[in-house]
């Protein structure tokens, strides 16, 4: 996630409101971004060592639909969840990527899916990248916030299946980019809606 975005969720999160749930939500909120924030300051200090590095970006969306209730769609692994998202093939724009990895992993058409243009989420992290060997490198996240209607079916290609999960915030799913990607989504949400 850039800077500017991780201050202003932070502030956003301090708005909320002030009874008891509120608060220990607030505190949640902080703290998963607090969390984002050292982990990423960790992961630069490991790295920063390192010659130059191999820089590889990957887009996808964060779906989401109004019915038969408020869900997004997680994409899952044998032992975790993902997103529909992939790297950027050259000559491709970011929001290009994201949506023909959608495309490509849902079968969800890219007609279907209206993007927010005020959401945009970025995380850098250091994996080994197994498609250059036991390689470092620098990997860029950034997914956007996508919208669909209707209850298209899903046709997974590169995952074991696929959950709508209701949207009922505060989530803990995985600690390592959805749970910080869902933050900001939510204070992004409470900041549209005010």
């Amino acid at each position: 996630m850039r800077t500017g975005a991780k201050t202003s969720v932070v502030a956003d999160a301090a708005s909320v409101g002030s009874d008891a749930g509120s608060i220990r939500h607030e505190e949640t909120l902080i703290e998963v971004l607090i969390l984002s924030v050292t982990l990423s300051e960790r992961r630069k200090r490991i790295c920063s060592g390192m010659k130059s590095m191999r820089r590889v970006k990957s887009c996808g969306v964060i779906l989401f639909r109004r019915r038969p209730e408020l869900g997004f769609l997680l994409m899952k692994h044998a032992h975790r969840f993902d997103l529909p998202k992939g790297h950027v093939e050259p000559g491709e724009t970011d929001i290009e990527c994201a949506l023909r990895e959608t495309w490509e992993e849902t079968g969800i058409e890219r007609d279907r899916v209206t993007l927010d243009p005020d959401f945009r989420y970025e995380e850098t992290y250091y994996p080994v990248e197994p498609r250059f060997g036991t390689e470092r490198v620098e990997k860029t996240l950034v997914i956007f916030l996508g919208w669909v209607e209707g209850t298209d079916p899903i046709r997974v290609t590169e995952h074991q299946g696929h959950e709508w999960r209701r949207w009922q915030p505060p989530h803990d799913i995985q600690k390592f980019t959805l749970n910080p990607l869902l933050a900001a989504v939510e204070a992004h949400f409470a900041k549209t809606q005010a």
